[in-house]
Formats: C-alpha cells, sequence, structure tokens
C-alpha cells in the first residue's frame, strides 16, 4: 500500500508550509523565542508521526530513511561537506549581495539572536538537525524516489521544498540563496553517504555555529 508514503511525504515536506498558512505568513524572526518554541513542538510532533508512519503504516525498518551507524569515512565526508557548505553558503551571500545591490549585512531573521538563551538556541540547531534531515532528506528523498522511481525528482522535490519552507524567516528573495545553497550540500551528502547519521550532525553543527557563533561575530 502506497498511501501511508503519501500521507507521510505530505507531513514531511508540508509543515513548514502549513505553519505558514495557520497564520504566521512573513518574515519571522528567530529571536521570537515563543515562536522557536512552537516551531520546536511542530518540528518534533512532525516528526513522531511520520516516525509512526513507517513503523506501523509502512511497516518498515529504520534504515529505510538511512539510519545506520556511519563508519570513519563517513565521518570524514561530513566534515568535507561542511567545509563546502559554508563555502557554498559564502557565495551565495555575496551574490545575494551583488543581486540586491546593497552591502553585505545579516538577515533580519538572526537579529537579536544574542537575546535568546543558549540553551535554547542549542536546542534549535539539534531539532533542526535531527528532524529536518529526517523529514527533509531521509524520509522524503527515499520516500519520493521509491514512488517515482527517478532519484533524481527524489532529491530536487525536497531541496526545493527545504528552502522554499524558510521563506517564512528569509523573505523571497536573495535571502534563501544560502539557505538552498545548505540544502544543495546537505542533499549531496546524503546522496553521496546514504546515512542520515552523518547528514543530521552535518545539519546541527552548521545551524550551531550559525544560532552561537555568527551572531557574536555580528554584534
Amino acid at each position: 500500500m502506497k498511501w501511508p508514503s503519501y500521507v507521510g511525504l505530505a507531513l514531511a515536506m508540508g509543515w513548514p508550509f502549513a505553519l505558514i498558512a495557520l497564520g504566521h505568513a512573513g518574515v519571522a524572526h528567530l529571536a521570537d523565542r515563543t515562536l522557536d518554541i512552537n516551531v520546536l513542538i511542530r518540528e518534533w510532533s512532525v516528526s513522531a508521526l511520520v516516525v509512526a508512519i513507517i513503523a506501523f503504516g509502512e511497516r518498515l525498518t529504520p534504515a529505510s530513511v538511512g539510519l545506520r551507524m556511519p563508519r570513519l569515512v563517513d565521518v570524514g565526508c561530513m566534515f568535507l561537506m561542511i567545509v563546502a557548505t559554508f563555502v557554498g553558503n559564502g557565495v551565495a551571500f555575496a551574490i545575494g549581495s551583488a543581486l540586491s545591490g546593497g552591502a553585505a549585512s545579516p538577515p533580519a531573521a538572526v537579529a537579536g539572536l544574542l537575546s535568546i538563551p543558549i540553551g535554547l538556541r542549542v536546542a534549535m540547531a539539534l531539532t533542526a538537525g535531527i528532524c529536518e534531515e529526517f523529514m527533509s532528506r531521509g524520509y522524503a528523498i527515499e520516500r519520493l524516489t521509491a514512488l517515482t522511481g527517478n532519484r533524481f525528482i527524489g532529491a530536487a522535490v525536497p531541496c526545493i521544498l527545504f528552502t522554499l519552507g524558510h521563506v517564512r524567516l528569509y523573505g523571497f528573495g536573495v535571502g534563501l540563496l544560502p539557505v538552498l545553497a545548505t540544502a544543495i550540500a546537505l542533499t549531496i551528502l546524503y546522496l553521496w553517504r546514504r546515512n542520515l547519521v552523518v547528514n543530521m550532525a552535518a545539519h546541527a553543527l552548521i545551524d550551531l555555529y550559525g544560532l552561537l557563533v555568527q551572531p557574536l561575530a555580528h554584534h
């Protein structure tokens, strides 16, 4: 039966757009701790629903979404891709600044992050790493590929939707370019290693830098 996978994909790829539709449209701020906590709750809740679909609807194992112990080579590839992500983000930010005709400046979404407790920022990074990689990479890529029989579609569609899901934070414009660069890098990492654990770790480390180190640099 394919319907559990259709439901799972709708949840995994559609929840950010449901968040916007439920009254959170417009550019938000990561410095809004109430919004941050609400997003954390929603991400873990949707992830739990998708896990239930895998276990009881699809009757598949965690390995079906790439959840397996990483090898040393996987970890090495992860750090290589993290470096590539930072380079890609720098290029994307420079292109965005050139296209917008303005000087480079931190996005409004990260303004005031230093006012958010460190514990909450760490929770945000870990949640994004675990939940978003589980839904947007491991589950979405594997299931969409299985349903379409096309690995490119299985990878490209979640990558695009992941990027568009951040419109609420960065607006629909050049601010999305670094998000797209990150999404492409994490998608390549998953296709390369097919290991969800290293993807989760990479995403969490990238976000920890963005939430803990970058605000200090702009302070």
